[in-house]
């Protein structure tokens, strides 16, 4: 999940020194699953996260996965 996931990226990026885009990351909340994005800067820190929107009817994402509600706003890594 996000949770356990997001860790382990932001102990990656605080280890290295460096920012992470990661993406495609299933997310459970509310029971619903989510493909969440998110970035963490290289201190370690959640800088944004987004919920997919527009699923895939081909890949059927949407038989498995709940699209988000959420438009993306831009960020900035520092």
């Amino acid at each position: 999940n996000l949770k356990d996931s997001s860790l382990f990226i932001k102990d990656l990026a605080h280890t290295f020194n460096v920012d992470i885009i990661a993406g495609s990351v299933s997310n459970i909340r509310e029971n619903h699953i989510y493909n969440t994005a998110f970035a963490i800067n290289k201190n370690g820190e959640l800088i944004n996260e987004y919920d997919k929107i527009h699923l895939v009817p081909m890949l059927r994402e949407p038989d498995f996965l709940c699209g988000g509600h959420v438009v993306p706003e831009p960020f900035y890594l520092s």
